[in-house]
């Protein structure tokens, strides 16, 4: 099975997802303090920038599609080699146990 490397470090990485949440929830927060319009919009795009490297909204949205691409992978190769394991288990037991076939029956 495929395993990822937690030390993996794909452009735009698993925090990809995580970091836009943290950015929307910071913005919303920013936007309803008690601050004058201008002033809050200011101290939301800082905020914002900081927080997503300065990536644009489409950087962060790739990013998200490269890290969901990877874990369909995994799911995919996790599935066929369970698959595979399972032949195998079901191949051992067949060996082992010798289960008996019913003898076919003759056509008159």
């Amino acid at each position: 099975m495929a395993k990822r490397d937690s030390q993996d470090k794909r452009p735009g990485g698993s925090g990809a997802g995580f970091a836009l949440g943290v950015a929307i929830g910071a913005a919303a927060a920013t936007l309803m303090a008690p601050d004058a319009g201008k002033k809050t919009r200011e101290k939301a795009k800082a905020k914002l920038d900081e927080l997503t490297g300065g990536k644009t909204p489409e950087e962060l949205l790739e990013a998200v599609k490269n890290v969901a691409a990877t874990v369909v992978e995994d799911i995919k190769a996790g599935v066929e080699e369970g698959k595979k394991e399972s032949k195998r288990e079901e191949e051992r037991f067949m060996d082992e146990n010798v289960v008996a076939k019913a003898p076919k029956k003759k056509k008159k």
